[in-house]
């Protein structure tokens, strides 16, 4: 995933993740080592912190492998992953992006041969190598807030300012409006 630091203290923004078990509304999560602990919570080498870089986009990225059990005395199956994101402490303002979590690709069945492109002037969003004619507007929390129906590709927007996630079948791409 993306990161851009706007503004903060130093202690603005960090990943929180683990590897879980979810029983009805309980959850157990994993006991991991310290090195996929690191990756999966601190990003800031150490700090727990991404460092803080402002005015620039940097790329944190991390493998690793899901464990087959919480371990401990529990030892239930791994069934889900909680991956946070976290932006702290008003004034902070962390933009966030191209967040992937999953199996790694490989060869040529590459994720950024499937991306969506969209491009916004305005309020007219203009869709290429879509898989569909329908696309849909999602806000942050992953509520739909709008379908469109691409007309040469085009389709006008009546969104406030925010950011976005445009999906068309099973490809997506953000979208801001400022």
């Amino acid at each position: 995933m993306d990161y851009y630091i706007e503004n903060g203290d130093g202690t603005d923004a960090r990943i929180w993740s683990d590897w879980c078990n979810l029983t009805g509304t309980t959850y157990t999560y994993a006991t991991l080592s310290h090195a996929d602990s690191v990756l999966l919570t601190e990003p800031g080498a150490g700090q727990n912190y991404f460092p803080d870089v402002r005015g620039v986009w940097h790329t944190y990225t991390c493998d690793v492998t899901a464990p087959a059990t919480t371990g401990g005395t529990s030892n239930l199956p791994i069934t889900s992953m909680s991956f946070q994101f976290r932006t702290y402490k008003t004034p902070a303002v962390v933009d966030w992006d191209n967040m992937y979590f999953g199996v790694k690709p490989t060869g040529l069945n590459s994720l950024a041969a499937d991306k969506l492109e969209v491009t916004l002037a305005g309020n007219k969003l203009t869709v290429t190598n879509a898989s569909t004619k329908d696309v849909e507007i999602f806000n942050t929390v992953g509520a739909k807030v709008q379908t469109l129906k691409l007309v040469d590709g085009s389709a006008d927007l009546n969104l406030v300012k925010g950011v976005y996630v445009a999906k068309a079948g099973n490809q997506t791409a953000k979208i801001m409006i400022k």
